[in-house]
């Protein structure tokens, strides 16, 4: 492998793979750990980035996929960061992040996971259909439904807020 390679990977990404993990977990913390531990697997399985058609996609997958198994082993869905947890004020990306995850995750609690995810992969971290469809393995048809769906129902409850 070659470590310039991988380093300039590390910094070209890093930061939209750990806000694309925090989405997925609610902790940044663990968020950090599931980005760091992607790039220490990379580096340890010797993985050519100079031979990845796509190493953006083929690092959310990744991340994507290590998001899955630690909510399995945690045995919970994603979980909301807390209003009251603490956050370190002094990190002014970890703030924003903070600020920017609350807006979402308000947003979009009232429609189902499958349709609010496929929302966030297309939006927030400005994925096409079918990169989410890679990712994800769904078919880009179902990609894309749901994220009409997903829109369509935020567009409903956006309008029935209005109007109250």
């Amino acid at each position: 492998m070659n470590i310039k390679t991988l380093e300039k990977i590390i910094n070209q990404y890093k930061d939209d793979i750990l806000r694309f993990a925090l989405y997925r977990i609610g902790s940044y913390e663990n968020a950090l750990d599931i980005t760091q531990n992607v790039f220490i697997k990379c580096f340890e399985k010797n993985i050519d980035f100079d031979q990845i058609e796509n190493p953006k996609s083929y690092l959310y997958k990744t991340v994507f996929n290590a998001c899955i198994d630690f909510n399995r082993k945690s045995k919970i869905e994603t979980v909301l960061i807390d209003e009251n947890q603490e956050i370190a004020t002094s990190d002014k990306y970890q703030h924003e992040i903070y600020e920017e995850y609350q807006r979402i995750n308000f947003m979009l609690k009232d429609i189902p996971t499958e349709q609010a995810e496929i929302v966030k992969m297309r939006i927030i971290d400005e994925m096409s259909f079918k990169e989410i469809s890679k990712i994800t393995d769904l078919q880009v048809a179902t990609v894309k439904s749901r994220f009409k769906y997903g829109i369509n129902k935020l567009k409903k409850f956006h309008q029935n807020k209005k109007e109250v």
